[in-house]
């Protein structure tokens, strides 16, 4: 309990409160991600999609993100860090009730793109405060401010099950969760605290990896069309290809998000005793065994199982190549996050064209060979061995 004191600035004399506000910014973003993507059959069937379209809308959303990265620096300049983040914060929460309405493609899609362009800013915007505990305080605690996010991943996921299981519409749903999503969000960030504006604005470029980090940059664009595609699509697996209700499905994806969390808690013994690279390629061995498992069997039961296997491989891919990339720069840690972005994006209309020619199992398979490549390109990173 001492420790986790420590770990949270209890010696400190200010810190403390705006830690457990930049905490809960955190968990919104978890939220609201994992609320989406347990719902996502009913969003798939009010808009009346099939598993193409369905693609395409993700790839949309995707493409809000990108889109934004080059505006966030200049909107952090002009209206400081705190302010992007809360209007990005609230953006996300207000685009929930367009998304649950939304009864064409072409309306959930133009919802998807101010959903993507809100989670981009935000996410850049979160962390640069969380960056700015980190300054102030003198100590790390990156780690314990992104384990609220799986957190709140696990949360939403379960709060969702919950709702499905009852029978409560996507619409209520959504706009509860939507205000309790702006009361937690206006009552956290006044504790936040006004960090400091640059004297100068500078566009955030896409950038790509060169030299030792190509390879860690394969993993990152593999990593996030892997996450991507299991968020997106395993509430689909439960319900079409299992039959599961509505209700049952997401406890797939509770498992999933769940493994991952819990993977994530230990991920820094783990790397201290075994190395990021052999931790990488046992992960991709792991989740690929994991899908294939799921793919092979009709029971739910061993279908969550295989899940849970897929959330524990996959889980620590993001925090062993940031670490890495990190070390080497600024800039490297851009490149990375920029494959990662293309990554999560081109995977879905990939992964849905795959579903339409040859349904769910065929969709799975291409994500369960996107997972495999990870341990090849682990193999391939020699940077790794640095860490």
């Amino acid at each position: 309990m001492s420790s986790f004191k420590q770990e949270f600035g209890q010696e400190e004399k200010h810190p403390t409160k705006e830690l457990y506000a930049i905490c809960v910014i955190f968990f919104v973003l978890g939220v609201s991600f994992s609320t989406l993507a347990a719902r996502m059959p009913a969003i798939r069937d009010s808009a009346r999609l099939i598993p193409a379209t369905l693609g395409y809308v993700l790839l949309i959303r995707g493409l809000g993100t990108v889109t934004v990265m080059p505006l966030v620096a200049v909107a952090i300049q002009k209206y400081s860090t705190r302010s992007v983040a809360l209007a990005s914060g609230l953006g996300i929460a207000f685009v929930l009730i367009p998304i649950a309405f939304a009864g064409h493609w072409m309306t959930l899609a133009v919802a998807m793109l101010l959903l993507g362009a809100a989670e981009g800013a935000y996410n850049v915007s979160i962390n640069a405060l969380a960056s700015d505990i980190e300054v102030k305080s003198g100590k790390s605690k990156m780690s314990i401010i992104h384990a609220f996010f799986g957190i709140g991943n696990l949360a939403g996921a379960l709060i969702s099950t919950s709702v499905a299981g009852l029978g409560i519409s996507i619409i209520s749903h959504f706009i509860a969760t939507a205000i309790v999503l702006v009361f937690i969000l206006f009552l956290s960030f006044h504790y936040v605290p006004k960090p400091k504006r640059t004297k100068k604005a500078r566009s955030i470029r896409l950038s790509f990896p060169k030299g030792s980090l190509i390879w860690v940059g394969a993993i990152g664009f593999m990593g996030a069309a892997v996450e991507s595609s299991v968020n997106n699509w395993v509430a689909l697996f439960f319900t079409d290809r299992l039959g599961m209700s509505e209700g049952s499905a997401p406890i797939g994806y509770v498992a999933y998000v769940g493994a991952m969390l819990l993977m994530r808690l230990v991920g820094d013994r783990l790397k201290m005793m075994i190395g990021a690279r052999v931790l990488l390629i046992a992960g991709s061995v792991l989740g690929c065994s994991g899908i294939i498992l799921a793919l092979s069997t009709s029971s739910f039961v061993v279908a969550t199982i295989g899940f849970f296997a897929a959330g524990a491989g996959v889980s620590l891919t993001f925090p062993m190549i940031f670490s890495a990339a990190g070390k080497e720069g600024p800039l490297a840690l851009a490149s990375i996050a920029t494959m990662g972005y293309l990554g999560g994006m081109i995977s879905q209309p990939l992964v849905g064209a795959a579903v339409s020619g040859f349904n769910l199992f065929g969709g799975f398979v291409l994500i369960a060979i996107m997972t495999g490549a990870i341990a090849f390109f682990a193999w391939k990173a020699t940077l790794l061995n640095r860490q």
